[in-house]
């Protein structure tokens, strides 16, 4: 298992080691699927944005809440969304970095009571940690 270290340094360093994978990739390279029915890669990258602002507000509620349920999304349904399907990576890879440097700033900040606290996950029918929630982004 990770440490606390180690994962808010690899947070810390996705951004850039994610726009160096899509560097150079031309608009057919990031808009077509490597298999039927898989997203593309433009659309993993815009997945990625929208998982990050979901998990950022996950936390913010698992700590600012006794018990939240945390809300669910259905990643399918938003990575066919228009957005999700542009070769045009800009800003979800900004978006990508803000998000990123906010939880890596949060992260740092917290006790280990906070680490702990606890909301609930419908979709996986389960309790999920502050520590867990971090180590998703």
């Amino acid at each position: 298992m990770k440490t606390r270290t180690e994962i808010i340094d690899s947070i810390h360093t996705y951004p850039d080691r994610l726009a160096a994978l899509v560097a150079g990739l031309d608009d057919e390279q990031l808009t077509t699927a490597y298999m039927p029915d898989d997203w593309t890669v433009a659309q993993n990258v815009h997945h990625v944005a929208d998982a990050a602002v979901n998990l950022y507000s996950r936390l913010k509620f698992v700590l600012s809440m006794p018990y939240p349920t945390i809300m669910p999304f259905d990643q399918d349904v938003w990575a066919q969304m228009p957005d999700a399907t542009t070769a045009d990576l800009t800003q979800s890879l900004a978006l990508i970095r803000s998000i990123h440097g906010r939880v890596v700033r949060f992260a740092q900040s917290l006790t280990d009571e906070q680490w702990a606290r606890k909301g609930y996950h419908p979709g996986n029918q389960s309790e999920i940690s502050v520590t867990t929630l971090i180590g998703k982004i």
